[in-house]
């Protein structure tokens, strides 16, 4: 396991991706040793699809710190109204998302 860490730290290793002729997704995790390669750049090492199945799920665990951290401290949600998504935003986005599908 330690050997498949070191590996996919260094973008010369993924050369492989080139040899093959199968569909490679790259499971992509904040906080690991992988380096943040960008969606292009796995492209250019010949990975079809990259998920970040927790990345939003961090942000959105952080932002409810700050909020809780807000409430307790301040006793009001008021100064953290510019990080939230206002009603009317929500609804068009709602229904932007919607009339596409």
């Amino acid at each position: 396991m330690q050997y498949f860490l070191k590996l996919f730290t260094r973008r010369k290793n993924f050369l492989f991706s080139k040899e093959i002729n199968v569909p490679l997704l790259a499971n992509m995790t904040e906080f690991g040793q992988t380096p943040y390669y960008t969606a292009e750049q796995y492209k250019d090492m010949g990975f079809q699809i990259v998920i970040y199945p927790v990345t939003s799920l961090r942000v959105a665990t952080k932002a409810y710190e700050r909020i809780f951290h807000c409430l307790k401290t301040k006793g009001t949600q008021q100064g953290a109204l510019d990080d939230m998504q206002t009603r009317v935003n929500f609804i068009e986005q709602s229904l932007t998302t919607i009339l596409k599908s």
